[in-house]
């Protein structure tokens, strides 16, 4: 099998982040019977290594979330860094959303790393950076709810209970009273309250 997929995987440990596996299910059903090989994210600073096992029939699919822009620097430039080495391979972003307190200077210092590679697929999961980057790059640019909503069905465990996952850093938008109002609505309930980020490791075998 000449094809590859290389799947980056992310390196936060948040909830969201980690229910990736709609991702994979997605590129298997797209092309088809190909090899997917799995890469963290903070293993990507090694990629120059990576990069040379890569051939002319490999992609590059590249995990959803809200990394992309300047609220999560470390991660957006390793980003960068992945496309700057593989400007001839087809790559796919799956659905982000942007986040850059100056458009213009985000755009300024790293629109060319975006445009020169051509075979970049970009997917905006909200009408703000769907809009954005349509306006700001050239490359191809789709509109797409979150992938996690790609997932099947499932038989679950079923629960009394209601899960509150709140989130506390700095993508956190809500502030202590419309906190403390949602509280309020499900204390008459039976519920388990979560950070959206876990203090655990998640690997391939029980990630779902």
């Amino acid at each position: 099998m000449n094809h590859q997929c290389y799947h980056i995987l992310s390196s936060k440990k948040e909830l969201n982040d980690l229910a990736n596996y709609p991702e994979k299910d997605f590129i298997k059903n797209i092309l088809g019977d190909i090899r997917i090989i799995e890469v963290p994210h903070k293993f990507c600073q090694y990629f120059p290594k990576i990069v040379g096992f890569l051939t002319k029939k490999s992609s590059i699919c590249i995990h959803g979330g809200g990394y992309l822009g300047d609220l999560w620097p470390d991660e957006d430039e390793v980003t960068k860094n992945i496309l700057r080495q593989n400007k001839d391979k087809k790559i796919l972003f799956f659905p982000q959303t942007f986040c850059s307190e100056d458009l213009e200077k985000y755009f300024d210092e790293s629109r060319k790393i975006y445009e020169n590679c051509h075979g970049l697929t970009m997917v905006g999961r909200d009408e703000y950076t769907y809009i954005t980057l349509k306006k700001y790059l050239s490359n191809n640019v789709l509109y797409a709810p979150d992938v996690v909503l790609y997932k099947k069905r499932r038989d679950y465990r079923k629960s009394d209970k209601i899960m509150l996952c709140m989130r506390s850093d700095h993508e956190k938008t809500i502030g202590v009273d419309t906190e403390c109002e949602l509280l309020f609505a499900v204390k008459k309930y039976n519920y388990d309250m979560s950070d959206t980020v876990i203090d655990k490791t998640i690997f391939t075998h029980n990630r779902e």
